[in-house]
């Protein structure tokens, strides 16, 4: 199959700079397991001091500079793998348009103030095993797993990574040229429809979905990782970096996670058997009628707490549990005037 070109991914649509996107209906998606899956642990990127900080302009040059150096480390061997795999990657691979290595070598060098052309970043303990690990996946029986971690490195830097430059030429008065921040520009390209286009290209390729899901998992958990570095470089009070078994149990625990959303949604056992969504379309009074005439829940419970007292927390919560109770009312009524 031969990889499509960079036109074939980037339409240029644009009207008065603006971008047109053509939204297209989908079933369930390898894109959209990956942004489902990856909620908790990508909050909780956002949620590390230094990202915090970032995001309201309190950034120092060296943190900066730091962050950038340790990029360089990671995007550079996450260029040389995907290049090597680029058979895996079908039209996801786009090189021409999203190669950052170059890029964070130009600013970390201005940055740091290291001009010459022989100057290179140190790469932090954090970043090395970030390293190790795209280069263990890309030596093994399973390289398609790097598509997982080109996803989250590129689509942030398409997405947050935006904001995130507004903030740093903000808070460190960096020239309107672009140095040291052209790692988040992308020239010639519209990043919300290239962003799309790459989506629609990644939901055509051929792989399992949760072996995918639970690598990005570990993806933004070695960014993380990479994050608290710099916290601890900073002497935020409280900053540790945590194992490296934190990152590579993050897979395992995002399936933990969504096994327990699982049962966290089925709601307490109902002797009607009307313990699941698929189970209460058979419910014949609670939720409503889709287009194919099959009732519908929202949740999954039994829709008689009151009768049953199955369910304590609900109890008198549902209104057809107060519906029985005045028709209860109502007829002993009626049998003692009746008589």
């Amino acid at each position: 199959m031969s990889t499509p070109s960079r036109k074939e991914l980037l339409p240029s649509n644009m009207k008065g700079g603006a971008c047109h996107v053509a939204n297209k209906k989908r079933g369930v998606a390898l894109s959209k397991s990956i942004k489902e899956g990856t909620k908790m642990v990508h909050k909780e990127a956002e949620n590390v001091f230094f990202i915090r900080s970032f995001l309201k302009g309190n950034i120092n040059i060296n943190a900066y500079a730091k962050m950038t150096g340790n990029l360089y480390h990671v995007y550079t061997m996450l260029e040389s793998v995907l290049d090597e795999n680029e058979h895996l990657l079908f039209g996801t691979h786009q090189p021409e348009a999203l190669n950052r290595s170059d890029r964070l070598l130009d600013d970390w060098r201005y940055l740091s103030g290291r001009v010459s052309s022989t100057a290179y970043p140190e790469a932090s303990p954090a970043t090395v095993d970030y390293v190790e690990r795209l280069e263990k996946i890309a030596n093994s029986s399973e390289a398609h797993l790097l598509i997982a971690h080109a996803y989250t490195r590129y689509m942030g830097d398409l997405s947050g990574g935006q904001i995130l430059a507004r903030c740093a030429r903000k808070a460190l008065n960096l020239p309107e040229t672009g140095e040291g921040g052209s790692f988040y520009e992308f020239p010639g390209i519209c990043p919300k429809n290239f962003k799309n286009v790459y989506r629609s290209k990644l939901d055509e390729l051929p792989y399992e979905h949760e072996m995918l899901v639970s690598e990005a998992n570990v993806a933004f958990a070695l960014n993380i990782r990479i994050f608290e570095e710099i916290d601890v470089y900073n002497g935020v009070e409280g900053a540790i970096v945590r194992p490296l078994e934190f990152a590579l149990s993050a897979a395992k625990k995002w399936k933990e996670d969504k096994e327990a959303g699982k049962r966290k949604n089925s709601g307490p056992a109902c002797p009607f058997g009307f313990t699941s969504k698929t189970n209460m379309t058979r419910c014949p009074v609670m939720g409503s009628k889709n287009m194919n005439g099959v009732r519908t829940m929202s949740k999954a419970r039994c829709p008689w707490p009151f009768i049953l007292l199955h369910d304590p927390k609900r109890r008198f919560q549902d209104w057809q549990s107060w519906l029985v109770l005045a028709g209860a009312y109502g007829f002993a009524v009626s049998l003692i005037t009746s008589k």
